[in-house]
């Protein structure tokens, strides 16, 4: 019994996400547009304060403040077009607005949630005006001087709200009011769209010098670092994030929480209401590094209007010596004195090889570990995907780690506004669909080598739909769906997809209760799970499920993404931006983005929970760039992805 729980709490390990994270671009020079930009800023502070007054008292908001508040902006927009140097095809009074009170009113009705009066929800309201009138103020500037924005005073009006929402949080009326960073990414998507409207692309200008006219179009697709080329490489970083709500929550599933009392559980507990980053599959949840780094190269821009950058992350040979997993590559004496002692030479040496037995031959690679076929061939020589092995805090302490183990691919987008669609929906199958890798009867496009050849086995044959049967293989089929038909919010996107091999072990150097730093999974010790995952991450939404793809009324034989007997193990299950936590990297770059995978697992033989869904959520930093790597890939078609 304790082994299986080993395996079982070692497949959540699986379960993980990239990093990804991009800045914006900057605005012509314009007095008048610089003033726009910061009157802006400035009425949705001014109404949010109004807002928050009145959640404090508990009363309704002070319409003649309101219009106060309305009426300053509107001097202040007319005096900047004195001007005479507004952006062509910048929005009008009106546009602009309209979305400062669309803004405001979302504010409201997202922190204000009552019960009133709040003096906490008073605080986050003022502090998301503030937010908004600071970051555009630092737009403003660097507008007037024809410079990007001031990252560093971007990242200010950021720390000032976030500690302004912690100190909230110290009061005892918050009530359902979310974390700052729901709010944050509100606050970013309304600095990104009031720029966007006020620098429109494929906008024009025209200059007259001595009796002719030039006319030029100002526009392109925003930088991933602001002031360098495109192309190039770069490295993401994890960070930690706000506490969500997990995967098996009763309530509130991804939504922000304080303990698990927000997410169906007990009062003061922390078993659903987690930090990010963090990894679920079936009930097991687990906290994930946020120390992960991530190297991608771009090595052409895309074109303009859609943006979408073509990603490389690098890998090397795929089949070099997995350092991290000796264990998985040891080779044993087959007689001798030494029989089933690990062995390095064949040979009879004494200490290296296999004293009294026959050689050549004595010395073989026999896979005592139990480690899956994949696991004994290697992994990256040059990672761009880095995961430190990690400290498991359950069943006495495991230890593990995640290696890449190919070439990956994805696409970053960085138009604005964004056109791109990067949902990415993955529904499996756990029925066997045969060397072709399709279902009878599908289409030929769907195959391996682009052929149905008709090889199904029946389910009866599979043994049945049972964790015995169907699910006690690595077979099955999965298949991704890229977008749901519509634009992604603002903000620049990215979806990557690298394959990788997780391997979770108790470690016998390590002290009692911990993993020591880099330790490796060696010949003789407890492997507890040993998974190849391709997992998909985005920042526009994730969604995975189990369905019946072939109509033999077999879709999952495990745990799936909760419980056997939950009903809603087969999902879907959804991260998406509301009720959060995803969201896109800024186009200012004053924050990272936050981005998922799920995903589901056929964990096969050696696990107690067979068929799995994961679920993974990742914070990021801002992107940076990195000294040049080269890489190219192309992506080898698989089985069941």
């Amino acid at each position: 019994m304790t082994v299986q729980r080993l395996k079982l709490a070692g497949v959540v390990i699986a379960g993980f996400a990239f990093l990804a994270a991009a800045p914006g671009v900057a605005l012509a020079a314009s007095k008048c547009t610089s003033k726009e930009v910061k009157a802006t800023g400035k009425k949705a502070s001014c109404k949010a304060a109004v807002f928050a007054k009145a959640a404090a008292k508990g009363l309704p908001a002070d319409s003649a403040k309101l219009t106060a508040c309305e009426t300053k902006f509107s001097t202040a927009f007319t005096k900047a077009m004195g001007a005479n140097d507004c952006n062509p095809g910048g929005a009008s009074e009106s546009t602009i607005e309209t979305k400062v009170d669309a803004f405001v009113n979302d504010l409201n009705s997202e922190i204000a949630v009552g019960p009133l009066p709040s003096k906490c929800q008073a605080a986050k309201l003022k502090a998301a005006g503030k937010k908004a009138s600071c970051v555009l103020g630092v737009d403003a500037k660097g507008i007037a001087k024809d410079l990007p924005p001031d990252s560093a005073k971007h990242a200010a009006c950021g720390t000032k709200m976030s500690a302004s929402f912690t100190k909230a949080e110290t009061k005892t009326d918050c009530g359902a009011a979310p974390g700052d960073s729901t709010i944050e990414t509100k606050v970013d998507n309304f600095e990104a769209d009031v720029l966007s409207e006020e620098n429109p692309a494929g906008a024009t200008t025209t200059t007259t010098m001595g009796g002719s006219s030039t006319t030029t179009t100002i526009a392109g697709c925003a930088p991933i670092v602001i002031g360098q080329p495109i192309a190039g490489t770069y490295v993401l970083n994890g960070t930690t994030g706000d506490f969500r709500c997990t995967t098996n929550s009763s309530t509130n599933r991804f939504g922000t929480c304080t303990d698990d009392a927000q997410c169906g559980g007990t009062a003061g507990m922390h078993m659903m209401c987690l930090q990010l980053p963090w990894v679920t599959a079936d009930s097991q949840v687990m906290p994930f590094p946020s120390t992960v780094q991530t190297v991608f190269t771009v090595g052409a821009a895309g074109s303009f209007p859609t943006c979408e950058h073509g990603v490389c992350v690098p890998c090397g040979n795929p089949h070099a010596s997995c350092a991290g997993i000796p264990g998985c590559e040891a080779k044993h004496c087959q007689a001798g004195t030494r029989v089933n002692m690990q062995c390095t030479t064949d040979d009879t040496n004494a200490t290296t090889g296999c004293p009294g037995a026959t050689c050549p031959g004595c010395c073989v690679f026999d896979n005592a570990g139990g480690c899956i076929p994949r696991g004994t061939q290697g992994c990256c020589n040059q990672p761009g995907f880095l995961v430190p092995t990690f400290f498991v805090n359950i069943l006495g302490g495991l230890c593990s780690r995640v290696d890449q183990i190919d070439c990956g691919i994805g696409v970053v987008n960085t138009s604005n506004p964004q056109t791109g669609d990067n949902e990415v929906t993955k529904n499996a199958d756990t029925s066997d669909p045969g060397a072709d890798c399709c279902y009878n009867g599908h289409p030929a496009s769907e195959c391996l080598g682009g052929t149905n050849l008709s090889d199904d086995p029946t389910i009866v044959a599979q043994g049945g739909c049972n964790p015995a049967g169907a699910g006690n293989d690595y077979k099955g089929k999965i298949v991704s769906t890229i977008g749901n038909g519509s634009p992604d919010v603002n903000g620049i996107h990215y979806r990557l997809t690298t394959p990788e091999l997780s391997t979770t072990w108790t470690d016998s150097q390590s002290p009692s209760g911990t993993c020591a730093n880099g330790s490796t999974y060696d010949d003789g010790e407890l492997l507890v799970s040993q998974l190849v995952l391709q997992a998909q991450p985005t920042t526009a939404g994730a969604t995975g499920s189990f369905v019946d793809m072939n109509g033999d009324g077999c879709k999952r034989a495990g745990q799936g993404f909760i419980t056997a007997t939950n009903a809603a193990t087969d999902g879907p299950i959804t991260v998406g931006p509301s009720p959060g936590p995803l969201k896109p990297q800024p186009y200012n770059g004053s924050s990272g983005a936050v981005s998922a995978a799920v995903s589901e697992v056929f964990s096969g033989p050696n696990s107690p929970i067979k068929d799995i869904g994961f679920v993974a959520i990742t914070p990021q930093q801002p992107i940076a760039t990195h000294s040049a790597v080269s890489c190219s890939c192309t992506p080898t078609p698989g089985c069941p992805e």
